[in-house]
Parts: C-alpha cells; structure tokens; sequence
C-alpha cells in the first residue's frame, strides 16, 4: 500500500486514490456538521481544527482531526491534513 500514515489510515478504510472526491466532500462534510472547536494564528493565516465522528466507505465510523488553513485576505479554507484524532470516541 502506498502513501504515508495519514493516506494508509483512509485507504484502509475503503477511500482510493481514484475517488479523492470523496474524501473531500466527506471532509468538508464533516465541517458542516461539527464546526471549528479549535484555532491557531499563524504568520500568514489561521489553522482551524474540526473533530468529530466520520463515516467512511467500509461504514466504519472514527473521530478524525481535519485542519484547514485561511490564508490573511482570504476566504476560503484550504485543508491543510486529516488523521485520526487522538480522542477515537465522542464523551456522552
């Protein structure tokens, strides 16, 4: 299996490389849902964070960390990395 960590983790779990798609819209899902529950100003921007549940092809269902990065002047986010977060289930 080729790739990274982070890429092993979502090939895993039924992504592929042909369908990158899915991931994003999964992804900016995931935004929608759970909102920013953390931000870090950097030089040229802000980092935001979005935990929560995400479910996957192979209907597994992790808590992931995605990160998004503003760019100062800009409005759209761009996604900066996803991974598993280390917190792998929701507290009641």
């Amino acid at each position: 299996m080729r790739g990274g960590p982070k890429a092993r983790y979502f090939i895993s779990h039924g992504y592929t490389l042909a369908g990158w798609l899915r991931l994003a819209d999964d992804l900016r899902g995931h935004v929608s849902v759970y909102g920013v529950s953390g931000t870090h100003q950097t030089q040229g921007g802000t980092n935001s964070e979005v935990t929560g549940a995400l479910a996957m092809p192979d209907n597994v269902t992790a808590i992931v960390m995605s990160v998004w990065y503003i760019a100062g002047g800009d409005i759209l986010p761009t996604l900066v990395t996803a991974h598993p977060a280390k917190e792998r289930r929701l507290t009641p």
